[in-house]
């Protein structure tokens, strides 16, 4: 309810940087920068002004403090109890921690840290609907105090759509890390089995891991096969020339809640994604048929070399045609002026409670 001292403390809040985003080195990359920079392009829009911080002794006691991990509010908690507090959940970091280096100390801290935030911050910001529903399930959430805004980091780039024989060749792509939750051995399994059907496929490979990649694709066997690490300005031309990306995961609660940016990107670039289908944001909200591969999580390299050959044999993809489609997800799925009205009204909301 408002009170008559509140235009004075709004005018007071507008005047200084009020709201600061405490990041840690670690907070800021790639995948994460254009999310933040949606936090703060919210704020402005509610007529605030905001600081990106990365010590918490630039906080002041009445600042608003958005935080973009769980622990670092947790911590940011303990030092200013008082202030409003607003974090962005990632991905459930517990079951990540423990999927990683398989221990339960870790597990049980971040459930901690997870536990006191979820409870104690005044607003959260989710990835998916499964991500609500897993915290509901887990910790016994009941507060009404989110907004949900998927993970990404791009917008339609038309021209890639259109790059000269884009479709006409099963040009693969498999961007990220040889970590073995990203499925890179089934990436490479599945490719093996496609060369040998059609020698004119093609795969890149984009990691910093070169050494290990190259290794990979010895073992395997395959032959037409770039791989390189290229800076993130180049990744654009990279996804242009491209037809299909892979996007494999295991059946796991990681994944079912997550919404991973590489969706995202090959969505902007017109590149066709070989996905499995535990995605459960994918399932409601990317209506991207018929120029999607979704398969089924724990199929085999065989059953997913065989829906690539259905697929090259039953459909010829128009590049304006697949651009419309796409663009459709974007305008409701990946739309930053959407998420930032309504960023921007919860945090009026918040300041003016």
């Amino acid at each position: 309810m408002a009170w008559a001292g509140q235009p004075l403390i709004l005018f007071l809040l507008r005047a200084g940087n009020m709201f600061k985003l405490y990041l840690k080195r670690r907070s800021v990359n790639p995948a994460t920068e254009h999310y933040i920079s949606l936090i703060e392009r919210a704020v402005a829009g509610s007529g605030f002004k905001s600081s990106r911080v990365n010590s918490l002794n630039e906080i002041g006691k009445g600042d608003i403090i958005i935080t973009v991990e769980a622990k670092d509010c947790f911590f940011a908690g303990l030092r200013y109890p008082h202030n409003i507090k607003i974090n962005w959940f990632q991905g459930i970091t517990p079951e990540e921690a423990f999927l990683v280096y398989r221990n339960p100390l870790r597990k049980w801290l971040w459930r901690i840290f997870e536990s006191l935030t979820l409870r104690h911050a005044d607003f959260n910001l989710f990835v998916s609907q499964a991500m609500l529903q897993h915290y509901r399930h887990v910790y016994g959430y009941a507060r009404s105090n989110y907004l949900i805004m998927p993970c990404y980091n791009q917008q339609i780039r038309e021209k890639s759509f259109f790059t000269t024989g884009k479709y006409r060749q099963p040009s693969f792509i498999y961007v990220g890390t040889l970590s073995a939750w990203q499925q890179i051995d089934l990436v490479l399994s599945v490719f093996a089995i496609v060369e040998k059907q059609n020698h004119k496929a093609t795969l890149r490979i984009l990691t910093h891991e070169t050494a290990q990649a190259h290794e990979k694709v010895k073992a395997y066997g395959i032959t037409n096969v770039v791989i390189e690490s290229v800076p993130l300005n180049m990744l654009a031309n990279q996804l242009a020339i491209a037809k299909y990306g892979f996007l494999l995961r295991a059946d796991h609660s990681v994944n079912r809640v997550a919404t991973p940016t590489k969706m995202n990107s090959y969505l902007a670039h017109g590149v066709i994604p070989i996905y499995s289908d535990v995605i459960d944001d994918f399932k409601t909200n990317l209506n991207i048929s018929p120029f999607a591969l979704p398969v089924h999580a724990g199929a085999t390299a065989t059953e997913i070399a065989k829906e690539i050959h259905n697929f090259e044999n039953q459909l010829s993809p128009d590049a304006g045609v697949v651009l419309e489609q796409y663009s459709e997800a974007f305008k409701r799925y990946y739309n930053d002026e959407y998420y930032i009205n309504r960023l921007a009204a919860a945090l009026k909301g918040i300041v003016a409670f």
